[in-house]
């Protein structure tokens, strides 16, 4: 008795291929990494402006946050770039089948990396002088 082959099947007719646990592990812990990655670069920031006032004897509190802040930009949008670069392929398959958690989870990642990129050059240096500043008046 002869089988009849089985009908492959197509992506006309709605076939979807299965994502598997480990892709969807894989975009998680990305995340996951990259949030580490960014607190890691705050704390880094506020002991390198810290370092200056200290070790090289910065007098002005606010050239030292300046200086701080530069010095740590190049270190900040490398992670950005790396992590981000890894992401893009993921993001750009939105709509293909099998893509229907990656390619969403990878542009809130891209996204949530940009806004903590901006944060990290911009608004952590500006909070760090605004109440460093005040305290240090007050003392």
């Amino acid at each position: 008795m002869l089988l009849a082959p089985l009908p492959s099947p197509s992506l006309a007719e709605g076939y979807r291929p299965r994502v598997d646990a480990t892709h969807r592990l894989i975009v998680i812990a990305t995340a996951k990494r990259i949030e580490n990655a960014t607190l890691l670069a705050e704390i880094m920031m506020i002991s390198h402006i810290k370092h200056l006032m200290d070790e090289e004897r910065v007098d002005d509190f606010r050239k030292a946050v300046i200086r701080g802040a530069v010095g740590r930009v190049s270190p900040i949008l490398m992670t950005a770039l790396a992590a981000g670069l890894a992401l893009i392929p993921l993001a750009l398959r939105a709509g293909n089948p099998g893509s229907e958690i990656e390619a969403p989870m990878a542009m809130v990642i891209l996204f949530g990396l940009l806004s903590s990129t901006a944060l990290n050059m911009v608004v952590v240096p500006a909070i760090y002088y605004r109440f460093r500043h005040r305290a240090k008046q007050a003392d």
